[in-house]
């Protein structure tokens, strides 16, 4: 059915490659899980959410989304130099965190609840940077319609960060494991996407990095707090999770996450960088993008249905089963975050639309406010000392946030300011 959705082009070529390699990239750890779930308690699925909330976190100031600029210049050589410049400046934040990691190393783990997390604050920042790279490079081959190298890139990842966890956890590394994993696995994938995007001779001046970064302004300036807030929406119940309850509750909630909403995500993105390129071109050409945002929704709509169904009536049976016993309780969150992960789907694959009409600012509006929510929904499952009432309460204020970003989307896509 998705096949007739798009017209033969070399749109859904694209997608169709990008789909196969997300296919294949989700389909390792998902067939691993099992095994990792025996090997790795609750407890260490929580140590390692705590610790990826808070590199996803840092990893929004690391590039400053100049990364997102790559996609947009016409000028091959302009958008070099915002390569460039997003590299450095990664590095340069990365080190600063390291220095903070070292001087405030006790009061970063208070904050955060968990004495296990102390070690890790000094890896984080090499952590923070191999995001921001992965990131960097994965748009630039986007620019260049270098899906299948995208793909080919997006199963190294996947099935070296799963592998290689699985290896540590035979060998008896279990409170390391899981995160040792997914750095060396990300690492992995980073300095392959690195040969990939410098397989040609770069040269790079300084004064046009500078010009190049100042031009885009606009993405650090409204894209950081919008994403910032977007991004702390999507960690904070691993936080207050972790502290208002424990690590376990907060290794459930992300391992429901792990296994439905990561799968869909990654098809749903395959589709919409296909679509960002695709956007760009029909709007600079005709003004709008509408016949093709109204394509891409509809083919994620299918894409989410049957899950959504799925997951609602019959998450717990199918947890016990797969996963074992002791991850019941994350098939009962399922079961809730169901609706949420059919709303996303729907909406963030899309989301690069608002930056053709440039409505970043009322797309940060509404960062702000699923950020403010997320908290609110945790703090009142904490105040009824029941962590499902904290699911539900985030369940229904990000779909909340999803379907009104789809509607700001669509705005956007019929080329209104």
């Amino acid at each position: 059915m998705i096949k007739n959705i798009f017209a033969k082009s070399q749109f859904k070529k694209n997608i169709m490659v990008l789909m196969a390699g997300s296919a294949v990239a989700q389909a390792v750890p998902i067939a691993i899980s099992p095994i990792l779930t025996r090997i790795y308690s609750p407890k260490e699925f929580g140590l390692m959410a705590l610790y990826l909330s808070l590199c996803s976190l840092l990893s929004v100031f690391s590039s400053a989304r100049y990364d997102l600029a790559i996609i947009e210049p016409k000028e091959n050589n302009e958008a070099k130099h915002l390569l460039a410049g997003s590299l450095a400046l990664s590095a340069i934040i990365s080190f600063l965190l390291f220095i903070a990691a070292c001087l405030f190393n006790k009061q970063i783990t208070s904050l955060l609840g968990n004495a296990d997390i102390s070690f890790w604050l000094y890896v984080a920042p090499i952590t923070v940077f191999t995001l921001s790279c992965y990131s960097i490079f994965t748009y630039w081959l986007n620019r260049h319609k270098r899906f299948k190298d995208m793909s080919i890139n997006r199963v190294v990842n996947s099935s070296s960060t799963t592998f290689i966890s699985l290896f540590l956890g035979f060998l008896n590394y279990i409170s390391s494991g899981l995160i040792l994993g997914y750095l060396l696995g990300q690492i992995t994938a980073v300095l392959l996407l690195w040969k990939k995007t410098f397989r040609e001779k770069f040269n790079f001046e300084v004064s046009k990095i500078y010009k190049s970064m100042k031009k885009y302004s606009h993405y650090p300036k409204y894209l950081v707090p919008a994403t910032f807030a977007g991004t702390a929406s999507g960690e904070i119940p691993i936080l207050l999770l972790t502290k208002y309850f424990d690590a376990s509750i907060s290794g459930y909630f992300s391992f429901t996450n792990r296994v439905t909403i990561s799968p869909l995500s990654l098809i749903g993105n395959s589709i919409g960088e296909v679509y960002r390129q695709k956007a760009v071109e029909e709007y600079n050409q005709f003004g709008n993008c509408k016949a093709l945002f109204i394509r891409a929704f509809t083919a994620l709509f299918v894409v989410g249905l049957i899950p959504l169904l799925i997951l609602f009536f019959y998450s717990v049976p199918l947890f016990t089963f797969v996963f074992g016993e002791k991850w019941a309780i994350a098939g009962k969150m399922a079961k809730y975050t169901s609706f949420l992960i059919f709303f996303q789907l729907l909406s963030t694959p899309l989301a690069y639309t608002i930056v053709l009409n440039k409505s970043q600012k009322m797309d940060m509006v509404l960062q702000i406010g699923r950020a403010t929510l997320s908290i609110v929904s945790i703090v009142i499952g904490y105040y009824f000392a029941d962590y499902l009432m904290s699911v539900i309460c985030y369940t229904i204020s990000y779909s909340l946030y999803y379907i009104s970003h789809s509607f700001l989307q669509y705005r956007a896509a019929c080329g209104h300011k």
